[in-house]
This record gives C-alpha cells, structure tokens and sequence, in this order.
C-alpha cells in the first residue's frame, strides 16, 4: 500500500463464503477509481489483508437493483460473476442496510437475486447455464479426460477424478486450447453419493486451487445430474470442508445455498 502525504483511508470488511475469501469496499462514491490496482495491493496474504479478491459495492446500473458489484481477482483481472462473493456482499448490504433480505444485485454477468435468511443461508439464484458442452475429449500432460464446459457466470471446465493434483492440472486445463483465449475455471470431481459431490477448483485470477468456488459448484452439480451421476438438489464439498447446497427450478434456474462469516472489518492505507 501507499506510504506518505497522499495516503487515503478506505474502510472495508472481510467475509468469507465457504473459504472463498474477499475483501468488501463500498464505493458508490468512488472514493477508488483504479479498481485493478487496489484490488492487487489489497489481496497480497503477504503485504496486505490478502484474500481471493475485492468486491466492490458500486451504485446499480438497473432500477430496482440494490447495487452494483464489480469484482477484481488478486491478480488483478475483473470476473464476471463470483457465486460466493455475490453472497456475502448481500449480506453485509442487508446487515448494514444497504438492502433488505431479499435484493437484486448487478454483475457484469446479470442482475442476480439474493436471499437472505440468515448468515447460515444466503441463497443466490445464479441464473440460467450457457455454452454447454458434454463429453468432449481433453489430453493433459500426464491423461486423456472426457470433459465437459458450461458458464455458470463464468466460464468452468468439468472432469472427474477426485486425485489429481488440482494445482498443477488444474493449471493446465485452465490454459487449454480447448477454451480460447481467456481459459476456464478447472473443476475436478468425486462421486460421493446420489446427492453428494465433492468439487476440487482451479480458479482463473486466483491462480491456483481455493477453498470454494461458488459459479464452479453450481456448474458441477449441473453436469454431474446432466450425466446421471447425482441429483438435485445436490450438496457440494468444498475443498475447505464448508457445504454448499445447489438445485435447479423447473425453468433450469440454478441456485446456490450455503453460509457466509464475518472475519474482520478495519481501515486499509491505500
């Protein structure tokens, strides 16, 4: 962070949903203008808070909205859509009141609608799946998966084989030519029962594996019940442990339960 005369104060909380980490900054009154460059400083675990990402609170771009939320990854790129995030800032706009319990937010990806019930219960409608692919062949370095895409918000990879080393892998398939020029998400799976899945994410931004991954549990538990494995409403292991909870309306809106904590709120010299 900045040192000196210039310095600025910027107030902030930090949340987590499932151990996806972020750091919360109301800016509707852009008190931040370079959202990248805060968003690198901020999410340094060594130099700074450190967490997954910055959510920014900015004011809403459609009426009816409560806000707007534009998140940038620690490495300083912006995602579309974070499940986990859009979560927790609705429930620090709620506790805060910014928003009653049930409110619109804006995302790049959409306007989402979030239900508060509680801090146990924070349950997003993440919308209708896009670009859907099933059972296309994918080589790695070390194997030959069949794998499937979907975006859930963003754009996730989906193979199962619950022993891969998610780090290294998982980098890989990010990476693949198969997605493009932005890559996906990596998401590796395990059957742990009709209604059960453990998810194991390779994050785009993050760079490496998190403790959960909001719009990759949904796109998980979307292909796992496509191909038969599982059925909805299906609970997801994260990698930290935490549940998240997801199911699909008979419209094939997807949505995402889970809990979200309060871990800290403070001033960040900036």
């Amino acid at each position: 962070m900045r040192t000196g005369e210039h310095m600025n104060k910027i107030k902030f909380v930090k949340m987590t949903g499932a151990g996806n980490d972020f750091i919360i900054v109301d800016n509707r009154f852009r008190k931040i203008e370079d959202r990248r460059a805060f968003g690198i400083e901020a999410c340094n675990r060594k130099m700074s808070v450190g967490a997954d990402g910055v959510a920014f609170i900015e004011k809403p771009v459609n009426k009816g909205s409560a806000f707007m939320m534009r998140l940038i990854n620690a490495d300083g790129s912006e995602a579309d859509m974070c499940g986990n995030a859009v979560r927790c800032i609705a429930y620090l706009a709620f506790r805060k009141g910014i928003a009653g319990r049930h409110l619109s937010v804006d995302t790049p990806s959409g306007i989402k609608h979030i239900d508060v019930v509680g801090p146990d219960n924070v349950t997003v409608n993440m919308g209708l799946p896009s670009d859907l692919r099933l059972n296309f062949a994918l080589k790695t370095r070390d194997k030959r998966y069949t794998a499937c895409h979907v975006n859930t918000g963003v754009p996730h990879a989906i193979v199962f084989d619950g022993a891969a080393d998610v780090n290294t892998t998982g980098r890989e398939i990010r990476f693949h030519k198969s997605f493009g020029k932005k890559g996906a998400n990596a998401n590796f799976l395990k059957v742990l029962g009709k209604k059960r899945l453990q998810v194991r994410t390779y994050e785009r931004g993050v760079e490496g594996e998190t403790l959960a991954c909001g719009t990759g549990a949904t796109a998980a538990a979307l292909i796992s019940n496509m191909l038969g494995k599982t059925e909805f409403p299906t609970t997801v292991v994260t990698s930290g442990g935490e549940l998240l909870r997801i199911d699909m309306d008979k419209n094939g809106c997807l949505f995402m339960s889970g809990g979200v904590r309060l871990i800290c709120d403070g001033i960040l010299f900036y």
